[in-house]
């Protein structure tokens, strides 16, 4: 349905291109050296004329009544029936009210004949135009219906993403629990779990398709690993390099902990040794460079990816907000360890 913008649109049209039909007449006529006899008259056919085209503009493109699309049959039959009506209306004017006695004689037949001649024209321009406004009114409501659909794709996307990722962090920290418990640390395994159900209710709570501050998100990713420090102690070490212009830099929530978690997994777990994790950003031109690192043992063998579920469904997420213009990368850091860099664009998902 068009909106009252559109409606003034095509009044505008309507009476626009019969006035300047009727301009065009009346100037003509008067550079060939006459004055009009039949100003009144022809006013009064253009006038009406133009607000039965303004009536059927509305009719065909969706106020009154609603309509999808355009028909071309309904369209040929109302321009139709509105050129002769105003054949008719300017016949009947014209033959009540000659404007000379020279338009006494001329045939009633005749009159509507000159009228459907002369005024085709005038309503064939004003339905093009009403045509057009609808043409363009379809195009930007397609145009949004795609987007809108796009987004709702995308969201349901992420959200069965995050389905996935919650009970897989839930099945790793339990079993982190399970191993305290078994190991006689009551205490670290109480912790724990309190910790751990502070981090659900701040997942829970937070959009999975919105943005928020990389801050925010690395306050989030360092909860974890709160988590992690009680079951492992003094065997890992967590360093955060955040420079002041990347901590305003939208980004999806949930991006760093999975990364983290697989750091943990494959280094602070494997080995019995002191293992320093990471965390390091930059802003770079337009993009967003997070690294996380460690010193713990290189991939195995060298340059193979170690992808879980975590990882797996941060790549998901990010081509699914990001499309192209992400990268998420894992490799053997020069001497010892592993390195996973994300590279983003620094102005967040609505502007990939």
């Amino acid at each position: 349905m068009l909106n009252w913008k559109h409606s003034w649109i095509l009044l505008a049209i309507s009476a626009g291109s019969w006035s300047l039909f009727y301009a065009f007449y009346t100037g003509l006529t008067l550079f060939e050296g006459n004055v009009p006899p039949d100003l009144a008259q022809r006013g009064l056919v253009y006038t009406v004329s133009a607000a039965l085209t303004f009536f059927a503009s509305l009719r065909l493109t969706g106020s009154a009544p609603r309509r999808k699309r355009l028909a071309w049959l309904p369209i040929s039959a109302l321009t139709l029936g509105i050129c002769l009506l105003h054949g008719l209306l300017g016949g009947a004017v014209y033959k009540l009210f000659p404007p000379t006695r020279a338009w006494e004689g001329y045939p009633f037949a005749a009159l509507i004949g000159a009228g459907v001649l002369y005024g085709s024209p005038i309503v064939l321009c004003t339905m093009l135009g009403a045509g057009t406004v609808h043409l363009v009114d379809r195009l930007g409501t397609l145009k949004r219906l795609t987007l809108e659909k796009d987004l709702a794709a995308q969201r349901a996307q992420l959200e069965n993403l995050r389905g996935q990722l919650h009970p897989h962090f839930l099945f790793n920290t339990l079993n982190s629990v399970a191993a305290l418990i078994t190991a006689g640390r009551n205490d670290d395994g109480e912790v724990m779990v309190l910790r751990l159900a502070a981090l659900l209710r701040r997942s829970l709570d937070m959009d999975i398709a919105a943005v928020i501050p990389f801050q925010e998100e690395v306050e989030a990713a360092l909860e974890y690993m709160e988590i992690e420090k009680v079951r492992f102690e003094d065997r890992m070490r967590v360093e955060v390099h955040i420079p002041p212009e990347a901590k305003d830099v939208p980004v999806l929530p949930f991006l760093l902990q999975p990364v983290l978690e697989n750091a943990v997994k494959h280094a602070v777990s494997k080995v019995q040794d002191m293992v320093t994790i990471t965390l390091r950003a930059e802003v770079r031109e337009d993009r967003l460079i997070v690294e996380v690192a460690n010193d713990g043992p290189p991939l195995q063998p060298a340059g193979s990816p170690r992808r879980g579920i975590g990882l797996e469904n941060v790549r998901k997420r990010l081509e699914v907000a990001y499309r192209e213009k992400t990268n998420l990368s894992i490799a053997n850091r020069p001497g010892s360890g592993v390195v996973t860099t994300i590279t983003l664009p620094s102005r967040g998902p609505d502007h990939a």
